[in-house]
Formats: structure tokens, sequence, C-alpha cells
């Protein structure tokens, strides 16, 4: 009786494989999980008969329908690094221009000037003449509270070629205490009148000498669209411009030509500020007139 039982029990175990095979082969892995899982308790209850059961290598465990997806491949995640670093990447300098005014200071043109050099939010150098400064000290004052630069040029504006060294320095040195006495700082920068300058006489001067690489001759009763027009065919980063804040014209010419300027991605800022950006020393005896690039 026993062999027979055993005899039936083979023959169950048999059909429950063969079943199985064929579910399996027909469902697919994926579909079949389900079904296994709901019948492989019973079949294991066999084991009271002392059989073992095997699983078929195509049946997947509980566990392994958890899995978590494949994780993409690494060249998608280099790529995502690769623009991160692309938005880093430091933006160069922006262009400058230095904007500079001559033989002032007055209470007329100058005033204006500063007026338009607020409204638009720039800073220029002011090379003011040494026997104008204490008349319009106040001008002075006001020039260096909105924090434009201060340079000097001379007493009362003799070529330095016509002068010995001895009276240059005296024309440089009246000039820079009458502007200590009013703001309690003196120049660093001294523009020869009319831009005469040797070598030989730039050496025996202790002040870098700031000349100029674009000049509109505001000074000549230019036409101002003349004007604007020479100074946007010259414009290039590190040029120096040359006005005076003396003549109607450039009252209307420094109102034209700001935004201009601006609009073609310049920045206006003093003489110290153009060179300093560029990571250049002014050093005395030199002549300057632009940054070259």
């Amino acid at each position: 009786m026993k062999d027979k039982q055993k005899i039936n029990d083979n023959i169950i175990i048999m059909i429950i494989i063969i079943t199985y095979l064929i579910i399996n082969s027909t469902l697919g892995t994926a579909n079949f999980t389900v079904l296994h899982n709901n019948i492989e308790s019973n079949f294991f209850c066999f084991k009271k008969s002392n059989y073992i059961m095997y699983k078929s290598p195509h049946i997947i465990k509980k566990e392994d329908s958890k899995k978590e997806p494949k994780k993409k491949p690494e060249l998608e995640n280099k790529e995502k690094k690769s623009k991160v670093v692309e938005v880093g990447i430091p933006k160069t300098k922006k262009k400058a221009i230095a904007l500079t005014f001559d033989d002032g200071p007055n209470n007329n043109y100058t005033l204006q000037i500063l007026d338009i050099l607020k409204e638009n939010e720039v800073t220029a150098t002011f090379f003011v003449l040494g026997n104008k400064v204490n008349k319009y000290a106040n001008v002075i004052k006001r020039i260096h509270i909105e924090g434009h630069e201060i340079g000097n040029h001379s007493y009362n504006h003799p070529s330095f070629r016509k002068i010995n060294n001895n009276n240059i320095n005296k024309q440089i040195e009246m000039t820079n205490t009458n502007i200590y006495n009013i703001i309690g700082e003196s120049p660093s920068l001294v523009r020869p009148p009319y831009g005469q300058i040797t070598k030989k006489i730039a050496s025996s001067i202790t002040y870098p000498l700031i000349l100029w690489s674009i000049d509109p001759k505001d000074w000549n009763s230019t036409p101002v669209l003349k004007m604007q027009n020479n100074i946007i065919d010259n414009l290039k980063d590190g040029r120096i411009i040359i006005l005076h804040d003396s003549y109607k014209n450039t009252v209307i010419l420094v109102k034209n030509i700001i935004p201009q300027i601006k609009a073609l991605g310049y920045d206006i800022v003093a003489v110290s500020e153009l060179f300093s950006r560029n990571d250049v020393k002014l050093e005395t005896g030199n002549i300057y007139r632009e940054i070259k690039k």
C-alpha cells in the first residue's frame, strides 16, 4: 500500500513539474512569477513524504521582482557634469575706456558735465589747473565727493618744453598743494599742457604722465556729430579720451556719447581704474597714452 502511495505521489510530482515548465514557457518568466508564488507553498508539501523538489532555474524569486531598475549609463552622468562645468567658466573682463577733462574747473560747464556723469553712473578724471582750484573750491570738492579722480594739469598751462625742470616741478607742486588744502589728498597723475612732453623731460618728473589716444578736438569748435563719429570710430578697449570742460559743445557731446559708448559694451572709468583693471602699474616718469591689447 505504501509503495502504491509512493508511486501516486511520484506521478503527481511529475505532473506538477511538467505543468510548471509548460506554463513557464508560455507565460514567460515575469508573468509566471505570481503563479509560482501561489503554487510554491503546495509544491513543497511533499517534503513530508521525503521528496525534495527542485525549482526550475527559470523561476524568479520573490525578492528578485523587487530589484531596482538598472542605473543609467555612466555616460549620461558625465554629460550632466560637463554642463555644470561649462556654466562655471569665468567671463572675461569687460571692455573699458577712460574719460578725461582738461583745463577746469569752472562753475558752468564742469557742473553740467558732473550732472551728466552722475545721471549715467560713470566716473572720469579731471585734470585741473592750479590757478583755478582755489577760486572753484566748491567744484573741486564735488568732483572728489562724487568719486571722480582729480589729476594735475600744471598751475597755469605752460608748455613743459619751454620751461626748465625746476619750473616744471614748481608748476606741479603748487597745484598739488592747492588741491590738498581743499580735499586733503594730492593727485598722483600729471597731464602736461598741450600734451607736450619728451622722454628726457618726463624722466625728471616724479609722477606718471597721462596723455590720450582719442582726441575729438572739442577745443577747435568741432561740430558735435563729427566729434561723436571720431570717438566711436576710434573706440577700443583700454583707450583714453581727452575732452575739455570749457565748451558748450563738449557738454552736448558728453550727453550724447556716454549712452553710445555704454551700448557698445564699454565701461567708462577714471584713468587709474582703467590701468588697475588691467593690472598695469603706473610708474613715475613714464608716459601713457592707452593700454595696448
